[in-house]
């Protein structure tokens, strides 16, 4: 198993009412090709902060910072964090999926993977209608909640490009692009899994009904917005 360090701070940030956390900003961990078994799923007595339910319309999951495939815990509780299903798999999860490829392809190699959390007021999202901005505009999905994440991977102390950790997907890209020469992942907090949209509507789920109209919608948001502690 790896053995992540983990940077936290104190953060208060104002819509309505005062919010103050503690939240994880980083996780770093140096992942060998030898290091990366024994990481364990979410600990689901754990609600780490920013958590409402992992049902309609929240859809929230207990996501790992460094992932389980990459030998992280899943109880330990600084290293989980509110994330919606969608931005949890398959943004998540096929990264950290071509991270341990890469790593196991470079035996005897350290590498410094790195998990930044972002929390930065201007980076959350209003939507008519709720009190709250939240990542992505997602009322669901609000701090302290981070908005988005950034991960990075270095090979001795040189940070590696996308294109070089993307050709370890299960399908990689034929053309990254402009992205191919980035050295980190930009992954937004917020979003739901595409079969919201199959199965969810068929269930008559909140979140792919009208957010703007919809008044259940808004009470669940007002509801999650109260217990976070940002309206009363």
């Amino acid at each position: 198993m790896c053995t992540p360090v983990f940077t936290k701070s104190s953060i208060s940030l104002t819509w309505v009412n005062k919010v103050t956390a503690s939240v994880v900003t980083k996780a770093s961990v140096v992942l060998r090709s030898n290091n990366m078994s024994g990481g364990s799923g979410p600990d689901s007595s754990i609600n780490p902060p920013g958590w409402y339910d992992g049902t309609c319309p929240a859809h929230h999951n207990r996501g790992h910072l460094v992932g389980n495939a990459l030998g992280g815990s899943g109880t330990d509780a600084d290293n989980l964090v509110t994330l919606t299903s969608g931005t949890n798999h398959p943004f998540m999860y096929e990264f950290e999926e071509a991270v341990k490829k890469f790593v196991l392809a470079h035996p005897g190699v350290d590498f410094q993977y790195e998990v930044e959390c972002n929390y930065d007021k201007a980076s959350y999202t209003a939507l008519d209608g709720y009190d709250i901005p939240g990542a992505s505009g997602n009322p669901f999905c609000i701090f302290p909640a981070p908005a988005f994440l950034d991960l990075s991977l270095k090979k001795n102390q040189t940070l590696q490009s996308l294109a070089a950790i993307a050709a370890y997907l299960p399908n990689p890209p034929d053309d990254l692009g402009t992205m191919a020469a980035l050295t980190s992942l930009r992954i937004p907090n917020g979003g739901y899994k595409l079969y919201s949209g199959t199965s969810h509507f068929a269930s008559n789920c909140a979140s792919v009904n009208d957010l703007k109209n919809n008044s259940d919608l808004k009470n669940k948001a007002k509801s999650y917005a109260k217990s976070l502690g940002h309206i009363t």
